[in-house]
């Protein structure tokens, strides 16, 4: 295998940076992204794994984070949709048209998902994290959030470079469910290394709701090709039955893939999470 690093150039002259898990150009492909608040290569051992089942792997720093051009203080929902086609179309020039989804850990799989609403050249997807549209019981005080979107939308236009600790909206610590000392460790040693990566921008928490609320909203529209996605009986974030009524929502064919173990399965069951995922994409090659 080659591992390289690749920056992307889009056409506003942007670069993207990629980190190619070369296995060779005649075999299938997998686009890897996950939530964007640090860089893909500080989490290499979540996708690693894929490359050991016979395909490409392309990890992607969406624009404004990791080590790809931009500011996440411009984060938007249609500079992710051109983030992923550059890389898609890149992939078929530079390899082949066989090209699968693997998303993770949590925002990276609804904004996976919100891509993939449309038609794409993707033939499967994976995804840990799941978003419903209109349905934010995965914050902590949906009825809040939802009331508060509008004021959002006006902070962001009054004050762009304000930046919100996620802290405040998201669970992160005070988790005393199963692995809760082992989970409170790893995000309190991710916040040691990066004091600001809880500090994340109005324009992506402004986006973020924009996704689930907007009646405009793709993610409106269901997955168009087969899914697969990780469900955490545990999760710190996700109560079980979200994971339940996404299933429901959505279109065959379809599986869930049930763990028993906490929001951090996509660190501890890293292996277990790719081979499956793996699985997944060879019915669809």
């Amino acid at each position: 295998m080659i591992d390289k690093e690749y920056y992307l150039k889009k056409k506003n002259g942007n670069k993207l940076y990629l980190n190619i898990l070369e296995n060779g150009k005649e075999l299938p492909n997998i686009i890897f992204i996950q939530t964007p608040i640090t860089s893909v290569a500080d989490l290499k051992d979540t996708y690693l794994p894929l490359s050991k089942h016979g395909f490409n792997v392309f990890a992607l720093d969406l624009s404004g984070c990791g080590k790809s051009d931009g500011d996440m203080r411009e984060f938007s929902l249609e500079n992710v949709n051109e983030d992923i086609t550059a890389c898609v179309d890149y992939i078929i020039s530079n390899y082949n048209d066989i090209i699968h989804f693997y998303a993770g850990h949590g925002m990276g799989g609804m904004l996976a998902q919100y891509y993939l609403s449309h038609k794409r050249p993707i033939a499967s997807f994976a995804q840990y994290g799941v978003a419903i549209p209109k349905d934010l019981s995965i914050a902590k005080k949906p009825l809040l959030a939802k009331a508060s979107y509008p004021f959002l939308l006006i902070i962001n236009k009054l004050f762009p470079r304000l930046r919100i600790n996620f802290e405040l909206i998201a669970n992160m610590k005070g988790y005393n469910g199963k692995n809760a000392e082992k989970e409170n460790a790893w995000y309190e040693e991710i916040i040691r290394k990066n004091t600001k990566i809880t500090q994340l921008p109005i324009a992506f928490i402004t986006n973020l709701f924009k996704m689930f609320i907007s009646k405009k909203s793709d993610l409106n529209n269901k997955p168009q090709c087969p899914v697969l996605f990780f469900a955490p009986k545990h999760d710190r974030y996700v109560d079980f039955s979200y994971f339940q009524k996404y299933y429901n929502w959505l279109n065959e064919p379809k599986q869930m893939y049930i763990i028993d173990d906490s929001h951090l399965s996509f660190v501890w069951h890293a292996e277990e999470l790719c081979e499956a995922a793996c699985e997944w994409f060879r019915k669809y090659n």
